[in-house]
């Protein structure tokens, strides 16, 4: 890492005064809340499925106890122990109303309505209980509470005889307002621990930012060359494992420093041997740079120069016999010409050997009698 990227790393957290501890604080709020909403959730279902089995269970029976304590009354036509039975029964708050039917569908005892005894309901809640077999439980609005209630009906057998039915009306109502106390009562607790939570959090978050603000702050020290510091961090986890480490890196550090120092003059040194050996190499380059030049001009030069002798040769040659055959002196003059412009073409090839250091003394071009070598 950079001493650059030291500092600012360092300066993130003092700049920020505790921007982790408020992140890791806030996370660990956010997780324990997450928690604890799906706990709520589970437990609020849970225990509003509890709370309706429960009440559904507990009006059933109450419709059972009903029809069991009635069975003797019908048979002694006890009227006035069967409206006992059901004012008894209705005592419970969650019961809106019992009543007692004979096989005729008439009503025998009423908690709630005593202007209903004698007369036959016939409204479907009561058709449909009325013929039912066993326990029945139908929900409906009951229209005097405006209440949501469970009638669960049963029948009354006496040696195999339907003498008539029992119905109890179960406060759904109730039952939800239970289950409302216990939402607000989870809430209460789930705050509560959300709380204690949120201080545990803090106490967390500091045993761990502390440490690490005060490294973060001996990291921008050392990122400005200050090597002489030192962390003292006694937290028994890793945070303090990181301490050590940090200050074996500082060590090292140090090291490193006093052998860079060291490398970097033997470096200049060396550089210097080595440009003072690059620019005498440079220079040798140069010198042979230029003797090839001047050999390869050679070459060519004399390799021109050859030629042309050749040519030279061939036309001195011709013109000198022309000059022994010929008679004329018109085409003789111009063969002179031409025997003059050969001979300065041979003295411009000896100044090209000259100048290219390559001297050929025995080529010379003299008048020569063919007839005489012939």
């Amino acid at each position: 890492m950079s001493e650059k990227t030291v500092s600012k790393v360092g300066a993130f957290f003092l700049l920020r005064g505790g921007g982790l501890k408020r992140r890791l604080f806030i996370s660990m709020i956010l997780i324990i809340s997450i928690l604890m909403v799906g706990v709520f959730i589970i437990v609020e279902n849970n225990s509003k499925k509890m709370i309706l089995s429960q009440g559904k269970k507990r009006a059933i029976s109450s419709a059972l106890y009903l029809a069991a304590l009635s069975k003797a009354p019908f048979l002694m036509y006890d009227y006035t122990k069967l409206e006992q039975n059901v004012g008894e029964i209705a005592k419970e708050p969650e019961i809106v109303y019992a009543i007692i039917l004979d096989r005729e569908g008439r009503v025998v005892a009423h908690s709630a309505r005593d202007d209903l005894i004698g007369r036959r309901l016939s409204d479907p809640i009561s058709k449909r209980a009325m013929v039912a077999n066993s326990t029945f439980v139908q929900e409906y609005l009951y229209k005097e509470t405006a209440d949501k209630i469970w009638d669960v009906s049963y029948p009354i057998f006496i040696q195999n005889t339907k003498w008539g039915v029992v119905r109890i009306g179960f406060s759904k109502d109730y039952l939800i307002k239970q289950i409302t106390q216990n939402r607000k009562d989870l809430l209460i607790i789930g705050l509560i621990a959300i709380m204690f939570a949120g201080l545990i959090a803090n106490l967390l978050s500091d045993r761990i930012t502390v440490p690490l603000q005060k490294l973060s702050h001996i990291a921008v020290l050392i990122s400005k060359g200050d090597l002489k510091q030192k962390i003292d961090i006694k937290t028994g986890d890793e945070i303090e494992d990181l301490s050590r480490a940090f200050n074996h890196m500082v060590y090292e550090l140090n090291k490193q420093r006093e052998k860079q120092k060291k490398l970097i003059e033997e470096l200049k040194q060396r550089n210097q041997q080595l440009k003072d050996e690059i620019g005498a190499r440079k220079q040798l380059e140069e010198e042979i740079v230029k003797m090839e030049r001047l050999r390869a001009l050679g070459q060519m030069s004399g390799g021109v120069a050859h030629d042309f002798n050749n040519i030279l040769g061939a036309i001195l040659g011709r013109a000198q016999l022309i000059l022994e055959k010929s008679k004329n002196p018109d085409i003789n003059r111009d063969i002179k010409i031409i025997e003059k412009a050969a001979l300065d073409g041979a003295e411009t090839v000896r100044r090209i050997q000259e100048f290219s250091r390559i001297r050929v003394d025995d080529t010379q071009f003299v008048p020569m009698n063919i007839n005489e070598i012939i």
